[in-house]
């Protein structure tokens, strides 16, 4: 599902999810919150991934017509990625997601 349709200001949920390497698990965790009753923005945050997990999700997003957004953060650490994520979003409210996963469609409700 795509919200980036949705009316300005309607979207209520963001969820920021801190990614290292996570290759095997990322997939099914961005494909839980896709999924999800709530509409959702998805933050992904790189801190610095070498197994191509970004380049996969990347690939499921345009595949899935997803509404992610894709950062970077360059210092090392769980907390500087989450700071950026939080940072970025513009809802509501906000979700600490892990990248390892799998939240059940009412989740957020």
């Amino acid at each position: 599902m795509n919200y980036s349709g949705e009316e300005p200001g309607s979207l209520r949920w963001s969820a920021v999810i801190p990614v290292y390497n996570e290759r095997d698990y990322l997939p099914r965790t961005l494909a839980s919150l896709a999924d999800q009753e709530q509409p959702v923005r998805i933050i992904v945050v790189d801190n610095g991934s070498t197994d191509g997990c970004i380049e996969d999700a990347r690939a499921l997003a345009a595949a899935r017509d997803l509404d992610i957004e894709f950062l970077e953060e360059e210092a090392p650490g769980q907390v500087h990625a989450l700071k950026r994520g939080i940072d970025a979003a513009e809802t509501e409210f906000v979700a600490i997601c892990d990248a390892d996963t799998w939240y059940p469609p009412h989740y957020l409700t």
